[in-house]
């Protein structure tokens, strides 16, 4: 062997032919050693085989193997190769960037936020989004591979030592760490489970997490399927609050309006006028303006097909906004009610109606919109 590292399968000519400096092994496990090293005047990781196992052909294609699989991904998540040489002392040896962090397993050990572990979370899902585009799977995800870098703005996916795609047919046997790999073999969906177990998102990701670990015929079947299903589930507790606070205030609005239109209708007789419609006529006009409302509010909505789309969409927010355009419609139509009712209170009118709007629809949506989201995520 030549005194000097020579290129076997360079990368886009990144790296010189200088020999590395200050080699330090630093992890000596599995069937891989690695090391840190220095050229250029940049750090390096090296990743070659254990002396014992340099001349086994099976090792040596499975090196081969992890180099052939990184050099096809460009992603700022997931560790960047260069190429793999003959090393002078260590033999033949991935060349890969060195990363400056704490893995996911140290990370964690610190407290952080709901919001920062999501983010993670988010970063995880959208790199394994990537791999399996390519039609590779990771195989060994758990918290040690995972590279926590400047305090949480990203991460690092590392270790493809037993990643797989279907153009290969060597390791094709069932492989993993204990307590992230699925009972019937590596599945990075069963993994990510695990990995969401550790994050601690929230409670309602349990759904989630539960729809990644289950038995393999009811998983999850794509990354696309956890980070729809993780999303919802972060997103229901926001509405819920949303639609309290909602309820909360019509409420207020409500039982203030009552007050209101008690005072107002006391008698003072020093600004009756002979001309004031009598009670009875009064109700009379009120009740047919209120049909007419309702009549005109079940109009609206069918013609605007408002019962589908909110099936469609599943989203309180948008069950929110349909009711709040709705009762604006109304209110006007209130607000512009012909000269001959102008001694009716419009306050009285409008609460009907909107009580109309909240009974027969609103409610009924949200409680339909929110029915369909659990059971969605119990799937």
């Amino acid at each position: 062997m030549s005194d000097t590292s020579f290129f076997i399968k360079p990368k886009d000519n990144f790296l010189s032919q200088q020999e590395f400096s200050q080699v330090l092994e630093i992890s000596n496990s599995g069937f891989n050693s690695l090391y840190r090293a220095k050229r250029n005047g940049k750090w390096w990781l090296l990743k070659a085989l254990k002396k014992e196992l340099q001349g086994d052909v099976m090792y040596q294609s499975l090196l081969m193997k992890e180099f052939d699989l990184m050099t096809s991904l460009q992603h700022p998540y997931i560790v960047q190769v260069y190429s793999i040489e003959d090393v002078k002392g260590i033999g033949k040896a991935i060349v890969m960037e060195w990363i400056e962090g704490v893995t996911l397993s140290e990370w964690l050990e610190q407290k952080h936020s709901i919001s920062e572990r999501r983010n993670i979370a988010n970063m995880l899902i959208d790199t394994l989004k990537y791999l399996h585009s390519l039609q590779i799977q990771h195989r060994d995800l758990k918290p040690q591979n995972i590279m926590v870098v400047q305090g949480g703005a990203y991460i690092k996916l590392i270790d493809f030592g037993l990643s797989d795609s279907n153009g290969y047919a060597v390791l094709k046997q069932a492989v993993g760490s204990e307590g992230y790999v699925a009972p019937e073999g590596p599945d990075d969906i069963f993994s990510v489970g695990c990995l969401l177990k550790d994050l601690k998102t929230g409670v309602l990701a349990r759904f989630v997490i539960s729809g990644c670990c289950c038995n393999k015929q009811d998983r999850y079947r794509t990354i696309d399927a956890v980070k729809q299903k993780l999303n919802l589930c972060w997103r229901v507790p926001k509405y819920f609050f949303i639609t309290i606070f909602i309820a909360f205030a019509f409420m207020i609005s409500y039982f203030v309006n009552i007050e209101s239109s008690r005072q107002n209708i006391l008698p003072k007789v020093e600004v009756v006028e002979q001309s004031v419609i009598k009670r009875e006529e009064q109700d009379k006009i009120v009740s047919s303006i209120v049909s007419a409302l309702k009549l005109k509010a079940d109009s609206i909505i069918k013609a605007n097909d408002y019962e589908n789309l909110v099936l469609s969409f599943n989203d309180v927010a948008l069950v929110v906004s349909i009711t709040d355009k709705l009762l604006d419609t109304l209110k006007t139509d209130v607000k512009n009610l012909p000269v001959e009712v102008k001694n009716i209170e419009r306050s009285d009118i409008y609460k009907q109606i909107s009580m109309y709007i909240m009974d027969n629809y609103n409610m009924r949506w949200i409680n339909d919109v929110t029915d369909r989201i659990m059971r969605n995520m119990n799937k």
